[in-house]
């Protein structure tokens, strides 16, 4: 992983991806409170979560379980433009820190990537015709010319919190969410190459953490050292 080459108040962001249930939400919570305990006091650290509970409660989820006419591609927009919400209220908070604080964004999971994962996985399904990806790919343009946090729009660094099968299937199983009942070790399988693909893409800008060999304040430490060493030292 190079190390970053930034102006001392360029915003930072660093993405946390993996497959579900690897930890990442933990993992970020966690990095975040470190930095937050250990940078600089004109350094802001914000976390975008993954719109899940949005996702939950608008009843998306239930829907793509119930295999829905039209719940996968509903599902997909939803989800693009649930991130674009937070994106946006995290900006306004962003902003009224003032030109002087340097922000550091912590985002779970990352839209491009993760829509690329989930698509594929509904395309394989028959859940998503080849007009639903056209309408998607549209959508997913103008939500990318919405976005409001610059930084964004090409991360720092991606963190991939890597992860066995069988880890994802056993804490999918622990964490008990209905929509995630169906899930099996063949899907986490074609999950996890997915996402090994996507950190050899990055992998000049990628730290990979073992959550099957890391307990999570280990890796968390670890993943907060690097962010200091790579940006703010």
């Amino acid at each position: 992983m190079e190390r970053g080459k930034k102006d001392v108040l360029s915003d930072v962001c660093i993405v946390v991806f993996g497959p579900v249930a690897a930890g990442k939400s933990s993992l970020v919570r966690e990095v975040a409170l470190s930095l937050a305990k250990t940078t600089a006091r004109n350094v802001r650290v914000r976390v975008l979560e993954e719109p899940t509970e949005f996702l939950r409660t608008s009843g998306q989820l239930e829907k793509l379980k119930n295999n829905e006419t039209g719940a996968a591609l509903a599902l997909q927009l939803s989800t693009l433009f649930a991130r674009l919400r937070v994106s946006q209220n995290t900006a306004k908070a962003s902003h009224e820190d003032g030109p002087r604080v340097r922000t550091v964004y912590l985002c779970d999971g990352h839209g491009d990537l993760d829509g690329h994962l989930y698509l594929s996985e509904h395309v394989r399904a028959g859940r998503l015709k080849l007009e639903d990806l056209t309408v998607y790919f549209h959508a997913k343009d103008v939500a990318a010319s919405l976005e409001p946090i610059a930084a964004l729009r090409n991360p720092d660094l991606f963190v991939y919190l890597r992860a066995s099968s069988a880890t994802c299937a056993a804490q999918c199983k622990a964490r008990g969410r209905a929509e995630e009942g169906a899930l099996d070790e063949s899907f986490f399988a074609r999950m996890i190459k997915s996402c090994n693909d996507a950190a050899m893409m990055r992998k000049e800008r990628c730290l990979v953490v073992d959550a099957d060999a890391d307990s999570g304040r280990s890796a968390s430490a670890a993943v907060a050292s690097e962010i200091r060493k790579a940006f703010f030292v």
